[in-house]
């Protein structure tokens, strides 16, 4: 903790599916944040992750975005692993729902983490808990059938994260978010414990 205090600036790196669309879903602009575009227009999950075939960041550059970073000064970066829409920016091998199943392919994650640390720049990764695309994510549970999904969810999430520490053992921490639904989540020892409030 005292690292990341001493760091201060840092940058933050909030990238998904959202990005195609920006705030506009079939015509109609929405206001606020792009990420929560699909809950605004209440598209379905097998709708939005279409945009998986225009995802093609041909003049992404990560030692580009790296070097900027270390001019302006960043000690830190924090980078968006997966959204609320549950695409990954990495090959993950528990979901369909990744780079590695779009037309640019490539594992985005891992071009950022090998950049920015070869500019000596702490990596951090955040991860939505919530995942919009998994069948057994639960926004709250009110029934056996539920419980049972959600404990496949749990596993789920679990192996996610594992495959993030293990593909990218130089990442600094962790940061959470999707996590204030009426499902109440604390990382407890390493396992994700999940209670009802």
């Amino acid at each position: 903790m005292q690292k990341f205090r001493d760091n201060r600036l840092g940058a933050f790196i909030h990238w998904g599916l959202y990005a195609i669309p920006g705030g506009e879903w079939n015509g109609k602009m929405y206001g606020g944040a792009a990420e929560w575009l699909k809950s605004w227009a209440k598209v379905p999950a097998d709708e939005w992750l279409k945009l998986m075939d225009q995802w093609n960041p041909t003049k992404f550059d990560a030692k580009k975005w790296a070097r900027m970073a270390k001019e302006m000064g960043a000690k830190y970066v924090k980078i968006t692993t997966k959204h609320h829409e549950g695409f990954c920016l990495w090959p993950s091998k528990y979901t369909q729902y990744t780079v590695a199943n779009t037309p640019y392919k490539k594992d985005l994650l891992g071009e950022m983490v090998k950049a920015y640390n070869d500019e000596g720049i702490d990596v951090h990764f955040y991860f939505s808990v919530m995942d919009w695309s998994h069948p057994d994510y639960r926004y709250s549970i009110k029934s056996e059938e539920d419980s049972i999904a959600f404990s496949r969810f749990l596993e789920f999430t679990d192996n996610q994260l594992k495959e993030l520490a293990t593909r990218y053992p130089t990442v600094k921490d962790f940061w959470f978010d999707g996590t204030w639904d009426q499902v109440l989540r604390r990382m407890v020892g390493g396992q994700l414990m999940w209670n009802k409030c």
